[in-house]
């Protein structure tokens, strides 16, 4: 019986096209992929399943059982349970007065493809299926352990904006009732050297669906996160103990330091506004820098939860983007990434000093699902 193989998202640049570049491999159950790689799935039931890796070799032969147990397109049973839980449309009572906004930004990727690649491929999936299954996975991290994580009596509203247009029903059907605003549009900003005022202008513009919502529901909130949409989530969020009267990032171990974990993750929160262990040099390369400028000036960039007044300045990054580049070059600090632009905004801008935590175990899906597969 003939496979019935069909494509389901391609990643290779070249084009899959059926009967040339990929098809039933005889009357067996599995496929023959040759200069093309993606995802695809095969008559009846079965799970999709990859084919085409790891690059470099001429020609593939792949199973159309081998998606069974694959983590990323398989949901486990607590991502299944989190994503059908129900959850009140109406807003909580209790006794607590913390009201909290979980703000998701960005542009979404795939399990093997970042989220920028897409502006550069020369290749459009019409399937989006990678960026469905990685949002559901995201969704259901950030469920459980943020808004079904909050105390009794808390609450935790939703508000979404992405540079994936497609994307607006993905969103409803993932978050449901506690997605209390979402704007999906195309992307603005195309180019890899403008990542940083697409990801600061994505944060501004789920900022101001909060804003909106507070003014129109009379709600305050006592706290704001932001968090890449794409972040997996992996222990509970604990919101309530976070400063609400200055901006917190990320405690973060610099990954070029020869100093272990433990160090790192014991030093506390530093005297000075800068994160344990990393410098400018080790992201943006050595330079004739400011001695205070080469400790203070990067920061991690997944994620920054403050007053909700404070998280939505990060749009001023993106609307005044000249002066925030220009003072960059002056600090000798070639990279415009976010790393050392939201760095900037604190110390120059807000004028505040920051607290760090690690009280956010977060991933980037894609480099997540590259170790829970192996390919890491």
């Amino acid at each position: 019986m003939p496979c019935g193989a069909s494509l389901v998202e391609q990643h290779s640049f070249a084009r899959c096209e059926r009967g040339v570049s990929f098809g039933c491999l005889g009357t067996s159950r599995s496929i023959w992929v040759q200069n093309c790689r993606g995802v695809f799935r095969c008559a009846g039931r079965r799970p999709p399943f990859r084919c085409g890796y790891p690059e470099g070799a001429p020609a593939y032969n792949c199973s159309c059982g081998s998606g069974r147990g694959d983590p990323f397109w398989t949901l486990s049973d607590e991502e299944t349970q989190a994503l059908a839980r129900p959850r009140e449309a109406e807003e909580r009572r209790g006794d607590s007065p913390h009201r909290f906004a979980l703000l998701l930004h960005g542009m979404l990727g795939t399990e093997v493809r970042s989220s920028s690649s897409d502006f550069h491929s020369k290749w459009h999936d019409g399937g989006h299926a990678g960026k469905r299954m990685l949002l559901r996975h995201c969704a259901a991290s950030h469920l459980k352990y943020v808004v079904d994580a909050a105390a009794r009596g808390e609450q935790v509203d939703v508000f979404a904006h992405s540079w994936n247009r497609e994307a607006a029903p993905w969103f409803d059907e993932a978050y449901g009732v506690v997605l209390r605003g979402s704007r999906h549009e195309p992307p603005q900003y195309t180019s890899q050297a403008l990542k940083a005022r697409s990801q600061a202008l994505s944060i501004g513009r789920a900022a101001l669906l909060m804003r909106e919502f507070a003014a129109l529901r009379n709600v305050t909130y006592t706290l704001a996160l932001a968090i890449r949409t794409d972040a997996v989530l992996s222990s509970p969020v604990d919101l309530h103990r976070m400063p609400a009267e200055t901006v917190t990032f990320a405690h973060w171990c610099c990954k070029h330091r020869k100093s272990p974990p433990a160090t790192c993750a014991a030093a506390g929160t530093p005297r000075l506004p800068l994160l344990a262990h990393c410098a400018v040099a080790d992201y943006a390369g050595a330079h004739h820098r400011a001695a205070d400028v080469e400790r203070s000036y990067f920061v991690m960039d997944w994620w920054l939860a403050g007053p909700p007044a404070l998280v939505a300045s990060w749009g001023r990054i993106a609307s005044e983007w000249d002066a925030y580049a220009a003072r960059n070059a002056e600090l000798g600090i070639g990279s415009l990434w976010s790393h050392f632009l939201w760095a900037q905004h604190v110390h120059e801008v807000l004028r505040i000093t920051p607290s760090f935590s690690s009280a956010v175990c977060a991933q980037i899906a894609r480099r997540h699902f590259e170790v829970t597969s192996g390919r890491a």
